[in-house]
């Protein structure tokens, strides 16, 4: 089996995540995307993507949205 280059992993992760959070807020892609780029969303899940690849989506936009409503967050989950 061919393996994938990790940077496409991270903007599928990035993509993934950008459409889940336009679901879950009920909020239109122009509004989100103003958000992720605001407050550097999509650079917060490359950085943290080692940590991030094993929660799942909706893991990773929770910790994103408390990233958003909380303040800054550790790069992984301590549960």
């Amino acid at each position: 089996m061919e393996e994938k280059h990790p940077d496409i992993d991270i903007i599928y992760m990035q993509v993934r995540v950008y459409r889940l959070a336009c679901e879950e807020w009920d909020a239109t892609p122009e509004s989100v995307l103003a958000i992720f780029k605001s407050i550097k969303l999509f650079e917060k899940i490359k950085d943290c993507y080692e940590a991030f690849h094993l929660y799942g989506d909706k893991g990773v936009l929770e910790d994103l949205y408390d990233m958003i409503t909380v303040g800054e967050k550790p790069r992984w989950k301590t549960k």
